[in-house]
């Protein structure tokens, strides 16, 4: 096959993929309701595919390839296809009267973050968490009641308020909150994430149901439902895996092409 040949195919590749199903390029949003994990449809907000981490992926952050989990102030890496957890280890500088509310990483800075609240204070605070071992580090106490947070693709900072409807840009370096945006809905947020369009999502309480997923609207705070989860429990946290495909795929074009070269 010539160079010309094996471009041609890597572009027809390419252009297959910007046409796909929206399941195949859209990437896999994940939920955890108290360490089960769920695959969650962002079309339907349904819940389906359980996975019991046994309690070690209470709260979830993907990044690096890896799916993060923390349970008592313990860091775990999840196997994504069953729930499989291998220990990284405890989250130093941290003691039984803290507890974790929420992970997030910053694909920015290939780092990952933990919200922290104190036990039997208002304090919350913000650490970094060094992916390989465990290890937590202050960088802030936060000046809101913050019970989720989630990156943007840019690496800017969003938390929500658990109480008072706020949806706020965190600074990650001080942990100040630099403005913020009144949320519409009354409903009390379980989780939040961004997808690959930084779309932003959000588990939430309505009435009786402690799961349903949102849409939110981060200029204007307006939620928008998509549907009931249907997970009892509610989600406690949620994650975003991006799609691999396309990049698979335009690598080994590229490659093949280099090679004929």
């Amino acid at each position: 096959m010539s160079r010309r040949d094996v471009l041609f195919v890597s572009i027809l590749l390419f252009l297959g993929l910007l046409v796909a199903p929206q399941s195949v390029e859209a990437g896999t949003l994940i939920g955890s309701g108290l360490g089960v994990l769920y695959d969650v449809d962002h079309v339907t907000g349904l819940a389906s595919n359980p996975r019991d981490t046994g309690g070690r992926g209470i709260r979830i952050a993907f990044g690096n390839g890896t799916l993060y989990g923390e349970s008592a102030l313990h860091l775990y890496s999840i196997e994504v296809e069953n729930g499989g957890t291998t220990s990284i280890g405890s989250l130093g500088g941290l003691d039984a009267s803290f507890s974790v509310q929420d992970l997030a990483w910053d694909r920015t800075t290939d780092m990952l973050f933990a919200l922290v609240h104190l036990g039997g204070t208002t304090s919350d605070f913000l650490y970094a968490v060094d992916a390989d071992t465990g290890d937590a580090t202050e960088i802030g106490q936060l000046d809101a009641a913050y019970t989720t947070m989630a990156f943007r693709g840019d690496g800017t900072l969003f938390a929500l308020h658990g109480t008072d409807d706020i949806l706020g840009l965190v600074d990650k370096t001080s942990a100040e909150t630099l403005s913020s945006v009144p949320v519409q809905g009354g409903v009390i947020p379980g989780a939040m994430s961004f997808d690959a369009a930084d779309e932003l999502y959000v588990a939430a309480r309505v009435g009786d149901d402690l799961g349903v997923l949102h849409k939110l609207d981060r200029y204007t705070g307006v939620l928008t439902p998509i549907g009931s989860t249907g997970v009892d429990v509610g989600l406690t946290s949620m994650a975003y895996i991006p799609e691999p495909g396309t990049l698979v795929l335009l690598s080994a074009g590229l490659l093949s092409f280099r090679r004929r070269k």
